[in-house]
């Protein structure tokens, strides 16, 4: 019987020694180069139970992934690990010939068997790794008892991701409390996509997120990185920016406002600005019911020039006294008693009339006419600036810069999360309905009737107000320069 070496022996130690006892332990991220090495030491150091990568092609992220999950089989007996990938095409020509790779120095004692029918590799210790493409048909092969691992590789280009990570991986974790989601990928063609506007968002705000680009390949030097560029289209194409520094765009000709993919634009966009006294507040209502129903609260900023959207409502399967609820309160919470100047909901007409007639709610219906008219008016309010949104509208900022038309440019398309992009039809009849001309201002506002002659007041306690406190009909008002 050969002898255990011992801790002195191993320094004596073949390579191939040395690669048996590290793949005996289940430890295997040394094959991953510097990048790759990186990526995985933020993932482990991570406790989030959900983990998203976001990076350029050429990284080697399928790479990781199997890396990851051969290790996590191999240092947890009996484990069940589940991957996916776009389509059963995506799991037998990449995955399984990268794990192919990577088992090919693995021991034969350790070396799982794979299953070709059920695209499943069962180990020695009794764990075992599930692949399936994430179409709902091949998807369901993912289910079972219990899962303690879940990677996705090229996650936004799963068509029922929502449905593969809620409906079949997430309940398999209930009884796994150390249970873990990894999805990576590129970003999707469309934003409208749940990798970008469900899990990538809550990622980014949890800290469990990385973006990494193509400059971030130690393995490419910048004349490839060139050459990658212009056959891309360019730096200020959308392919070479999505492809390859994993930024989230949407194809110029799909967008319904192209203007709100450039940064610099909406770096001013959205931005808080101090109320002025006086405001004409103005309430506009895409009504839905299954699909979304999307309110917007704003006012003209008169001494600025500027259209201010303050807060928005996105809700749904909500009765119309639910919603009048709902918007009365957020214009008390927003205005108190300031009721605004207007208020414009586009609904059914029995919709309409329930809610001025029973609730009294007091609005009526916008203008739709030239839907293309409608949509550059945004356009040109987002171009020169004109329009400021809130930080807080964070459902509005998303539809600014991901809606989309439907193929034939004639309407909307239909968002992955439901609805027809409800908070810009609101915007839409906001921007249009919206009084950009009555100053409300008082003539007098910002001038003491006591000490001011045709100048603006600079002092709350002047003279003139002390004296006019004191003796109300002793000091009468002078009349004033015009």
């Amino acid at each position: 019987m050969t002898k255990k070496k011992t801790k002195t022996d191993a320094s004596k130690w073949t390579v191939a020694e040395k690669r048996s006892e590290l793949w005996r332990r289940g430890i295997l991220h040394w094959k991953l180069p510097s990048t790759q090495l990186e990526m995985y030491n933020a993932i482990m150091a991570n406790t989030k139970k959900k983990f998203v990568i976001n990076c350029s092609r050429r990284l080697g992220k399928s790479f990781l992934m199997c890396i990851i999950a051969l290790e996590h089989a191999i240092q947890n007996p009996r484990s069940q690990i589940k991957m996916a990938a776009p389509s059963q095409k995506a799991i037998t020509r990449i995955i399984t010939p990268l794990m192919r790779d990577i088992l090919q120095d693995c021991p034969k004692h350790l070396q799982p068997r794979y299953k070709l029918h059920d695209s499943t590799w069962v180990f020695p210790n009794g764990s075992q790794i599930d692949m399936a493409g994430s179409e709902q048909n091949q998807a369901d092969r993912l289910r079972g008892t219990a899962c303690d691992f879940f990677v996705c590789d090229e996650a936004a280009f799963c068509s029922d991701l929502a449905y593969l990570v809620e409906s079949i991986i997430s309940p398999q974790m209930l009884t796994r409390p150390n249970a873990r989601t990894i999805l990576a990928s590129t970003p999707p063609v469309t934003p409208d996509h749940p990798f970008v506007s469900k899990y990538m968002k809550i990622a980014i705000a949890q800290g469990a997120y990385l973006h990494r680009t193509i400059y971030d390949n130690p393995m490419l030097t910048p004349d490839t990185i060139e050459e990658y560029m212009i056959e891309a289209g360019g730096e200020d194409s959308t392919t070479w920016k999505r492809e390859y520094l994993a930024q989230v765009v949407t194809e110029t000709e799909d967008a319904l406002l192209p203007e709100a993919s450039e940064q610099d634009i909406m770096s001013e966009v959205i931005t808080e600005i101090r109320r002025p006294v006086h405001y004409l507040p103005f309430t506009a209502m895409d009504l839905g019911y299954l699909d979304y129903t999307g309110v917007l609260f704003g006012y003209y900023h008169f001494p600025a020039g500027k259209l201010v959207i303050e807060d928005e409502i996105l809700v749904n399967k909500m009765t119309s006294a639910q919603i009048v609820a709902a918007v009365l309160e957020k214009e008390r919470e927003l205005w108190g008693e300031n009721i605004p100047r207007g208020r414009v909901v586009d609904g059914n007409a029995l919709a309409i009339a329930d809610m001025n007639e029973t609730h009294r709610f007091n609005c009526r219906v916008p203008d739709k006419s030239d839907l293309a008219a409608n949509i550059n008016r945004i356009r040109m309010d987002l171009k020169s600036r004109t329009l400021l949104i809130d930080p807080r509208c964070t459902n509005l900022i998303s539809q600014v810069q991901f809606a989309t038309w439907d193929k034939a440019r004639t309407k909307f398309s239909r968002s992955s999360s439901g609805g027809h992009w409800d908070l810009i039809a609101a915007l839409m009849y906001w921007c249009k309905h919206v009084d950009r001309i009555s100053n409300p201002m008082p003539a007098d506002f910002g001038y003491s009737m006591y000490d001011d002659w045709g100048f603006p007041r600079e002092r709350k306690n002047s003279v003139g107000n002390q004296l006019k406190a004191l003796f109300p009909f002793i000091c009468p008002p002078r009349k004033r320069f015009k």
